[in-house]
Formats: structure tokens, C-alpha cells, sequence
């Protein structure tokens, strides 16, 4: 597994992308190059970062999965041995916290155990990492502003600082992108 986390607009996906690319070149198997969309549209706003992303891919040879939630079902549609980018686990995350069909009635339901969740999604992680020869997980560094946040949105961070915590003590190879420049952590 390899991590990659940035801050938005850093150029963490266009960097994942290229080396996700690399990667597959270098281990000159058959199988797909694929790319894990998390991105759940729900306006205009999200549909022009999916449309953004899409340009910023053209050509590379990804086929594209959607996964903005259940992301173990993508597990039966990836060829063992292939290169894999999910892009991002801060949507996935918000995307399983965040179900529309768990609202009733105007009520929110209960939000899921920050630590189950951040667990529940990193195993889905850890069987697409087990079928795949290089998988790449982009995350967002959402954690420097400081603010204080009401108890949903606290319930959030702390599940995305654990599920990224998990990626990076799993990842052989991690990096930060800060203003396009990529450093390695790892």
C-alpha cells in the first residue's frame, strides 16, 4: 500500500495518478489500471471536481470503479495483480458516515463508533491491498485549521485521523504533496 495526503488543491491526485501510472508500466502486467472513485455528486460543486479529475486522467488508461461507499464490493471486480488508486478515503469515509437513506423522518440516524468505522473501512482497504500488486490511497489533511466543530463533524475527523493513521502504519511508501511538491514521509 502506498499513501499519499495533501491538502486540497496540494496536487496530491495529480501526483498519485502519475505514479500510479508509473507503477503499472514498471510492473508490465495485463491487468486493468484501475481507479476507486469515491466522490459521491450531489451538485454542481462535486460534479465539476469528478469532471476535473476525469480531464486531469485522460489518456492515462484508468478504468474507472465507483466506489463512494461498500468499497470491499470493488473487490470482486479488480484482476488480481493489478495497480489500483483509490481516490479519496476522506469521501469514502464522509460517504459511509453520512447515508442518506439511514435519515428517518428528518432524523439523522446514529452515527456509527468513530474506531468501528475507521476499522471497518481499513479491512475493506486491506483485501483490495491483498488482490493488487501497488495500491495507492489518497487522503486529505484536514486536521491543521485549528476550529472547533460541532460533535458529527469532530465524530468525522476523528474517524478519518484514525482510518489514515491505520493507512500509514500499513503503507510501505508514503508521501505528502505540499504545494505540487511531493516529500516523502516513508
Amino acid at each position: 500500500m502506498i499513501f499519499m495526503i495533501g491538502g486540497s488543491g496540494s496536487g496530491k491526485s495529480a501526483f498519485a495518478e502519475k505514479r500510479a501510472e508509473e507503477l503499472h508500466r514498471e510492473t508490465a502486467v495485463e491487468a486493468p489500471l484501475y481507479y476507486l472513485a469515491t466522490m459521491q455528486v450531489w451538485g454542481p460543486e462535486e460534479r465539476a471536481r469528478v469532471e476535473k479529475h476525469r480531464r486531469q486522467r485522460e489518456g492515462m488508461g484508468f478504468v474507472t470503479l465507483e466506489c463512494s461507499r461498500g468499497i470491499e464490493r470493488a473487490e470482486s471486480k479488480i484482476v488480481p495483480g493489478s495497480v489500483a488508486l483509490l481516490e479519496c478515503v476522506s469521501n469514502l469515509t464522509a460517504n459511509e458516515m453520512f447515508r442518506e437513506e439511514e435519515t428517518l423522518n428528518g432524523q439523522e440516524a446514529a452515527l456509527e463508533n468513530p474506531q468501528a468505522l475507521a476499522d471497518r473501512l481499513f479491512d475493506g482497504l486491506l483485501r483490495i491491498d491483498s488482490l493488487t500488486k501497488e495500491f495507492l490511497v489518497v487522503g486529505n489533511s484536514v486536521f491543521s485549521d485549528g476550529v472547533s466543530y460541532d460533535e458529527t463533524t469532530a465524530a468525522y475527523l476523528k474517524t478519518i485521523g484514525r482510518l489514515q493513521q491505520k493507512i500509514m502504519e500499513e503503507a510501505s511508501e508514503a508521501w505528502e504533496v505540499v504545494a505540487g511538491i511531493p516529500l516523502r514521509l516513508k
